[in-house]
């Protein structure tokens, strides 16, 4: 009504109304078409109705300037622009005659008694026919505010969704609008709560504390929603200070506080499971000392450090011995490997020869052949002398170092390795079999799994050897893998 107080970021009340009839049209469903807005963006162009007679529906519209369109059914009857007031209904009303129907755009005084006389079936709120507006917040992330809107900018107070990317990371509700901008405090999606605002580049304020369900706390600077540089605490007393990466978990260097009260200085992370080394650290008393971890684990004692260190010292030398004897092993199955191409090529080679040796016999006996044709003795003169065609075809076993190495080849693809060796004063054996397959001047290797034993036959470890290809040479008698002898037993 006239004396009515107006909220003028209240939204305004357009309605289209049709009046009762029995007579005329009446039985044609009319409808309200909104276009699109002056100024405000966001508006979704929208169809009201259908609207019966003796029925009414309503849409609510920040204030504006809207192009609107009235049908009867599919007939156009109004276009025109028409201005919505804040906090006021602004009336389309339809009057169905016996001959003919007319359409009218209510006054502001006619719109208040038919808005005070009618019941809309159907209301559609501001937000339904509004997108959020779309806000550049800084830092990665976007508000979705829903609220009041001046001349297209967001004003008075509303809600603010945050968003990074695609996902909702924040509400803010309410989000009050200060120098166009809509601020407040975010409440997060993942439960954590912000004891501060977003700030004007988007991110919370310096200084806010935030609080996890698990109970540790951030206090410093942050970019976005994320800690992004100061202090960190646990409930049971771990704590770290210094920087974090994009998901907020704490990256080195930095100042990480135990469980026990030590600080580590410029230590790498919050994970003592990647600690390895010495690290200058204070005890709870203020008191400077060095802190050591071995792979993961604290040790007490340099002494104790020292002791271990050495031990891993050793293991990586017996490691690195262990590879060079699977070198040294790999080289010499693939000299093996070439021997047994190159006798499986010579015998090959004598088979076919003492072929065609019986073939030129056979024909001799039929046309007379010359006295000095080949016979059976001299094929096999003639085979014996023939070379071993490298590493092709190796079958038998072979051994070298007094017996010590012994290789076994099944002439079908398969063998084994055994060797009998030493590590300080103890005396074990190697084992392992393998799949090869051999050219004239090459062998290729193929490993199972390696086994160490000791002299009882108790394994004491398991170790995998890379397959690969080694030279080979192979003369009927001697395999040469990489340049070391195996002889046929």
């Amino acid at each position: 009504m006239a004396g009515d107080a107006v909220d003028p970021l209240a939204p305004g009340r357009l309605h289209l109304i049709v009046s009762p009839a029995g007579a005329g049209s009446y039985y044609f469903p009319w409808y309200a078409q909104i276009l699109m807005a002056e100024r405000t963006p966001g508006l979704r162009p929208m169809m009201v109705g259908p609207v019966y007679e003796g029925q009414s529906q309503r849409v609510d519209l920040w204030p504006d300037r809207y192009r609107v369109r009235i049908f009867q059914d599919d007939v156009l009857k109004r276009d025109e622009w028409v201005e919505i007031s804040a906090d006021r209904p602004t009336i389309y009303y339809v009057d169905i005659g016996f001959f003919s129907n007319s359409v009218d755009l209510y006054d502001a005084t006619e719109s208040a008694r038919a808005e005070a006389e009618t019941a809309p079936i159907r209301i559609l709120g501001v937000h339904q026919a509004f997108e959020p507006l779309r806000i550049d917040l800084g830092a990665g992330l976007t508000g979705l505010y829903e609220g009041p809107r001046h001349q297209g900018m967001p004003a008075g107070e509303g809600r603010m969704r945050v968003m990074h990317g695609d996902y909702e990371v924040a509400v803010i509700d309410p989000a009050t609008v200060i120098d166009g901008r809509p601020i407040g405090m975010p409440v997060p999606t993942d439960g954590r709560r912000v004891d501060g605002a977003i700030g004007a580049d988007g991110s919370v304020v310096e200084g806010t504390r935030t609080k996890w369900a698990d109970g540790r706390t951030f206090e410093g600077r942050y970019h976005g929603l994320t800690p992004d540089e100061g202090l960190m605490w646990w409930p049971d007393g771990t704590a770290w200070e210094g920087a974090y990466d994009g998901d907020g978990f704490p990256v080195g260097p930095g100042l990480l506080t135990r469980e026990d009260g030590v600080t580590i200085l410029e230590a790498p992370g919050i994970d003592t499971g990647g600690f390895d080394g010495a690290y200058s650290c204070t005890l709870p008393n203020g008191t400077p000392d060095t802190c050591f971890y071995v792979e993961g684990t604290a040790v007490a004692t340099k002494e104790e450090f020292d002791a271990r260190m050495a031990d891993r010292r050793v293991a990586e030398q017996e490691a690195q011995r262990e590879a060079e004897e699977t070198a040294r092993l790999a080289a010499a199955e693939e000299t093996a490997r070439q021997e047994a191409a190159a006798e499986a090529a010579a015998v090959e080679a004598a088979r076919e020869a003492a072929a065609r040796a019986e073939a030129t016999a056979a024909n001799g006996a039929v046309n007379g052949a010359p006295s000095d044709a080949m016979t059976p003795e001299t094929v096999t003169a003639a085979t014996t002398m023939t070379p071993v065609d490298g590493c092709t075809d190796v079958e038998g076993s072979f051994v070298a170092d007094g017996g010590l190495s012994r290789l076994r080849f099944d002439g079908g693809g398969r063998g084994h390795f055994w060797q009998q060796t030493y590590g300080g004063t103890e005396t074990y054996t190697f084992d392992v079999d393998f799949s090869y397959a051999g050219t004239r001047g090459g062998m290729r290797f193929d490993y199972g799994p390696a086994v160490y034993k000791d002299m009882a036959g108790n394994v004491m470890r398991e170790t995998t050897i890379p397959s690969g290809d080694s030279e080979c040479a192979y003369d009927g008698r001697v395999v040469t893998i990489n340049g070391k002898d195996f002889a046929r037993e």
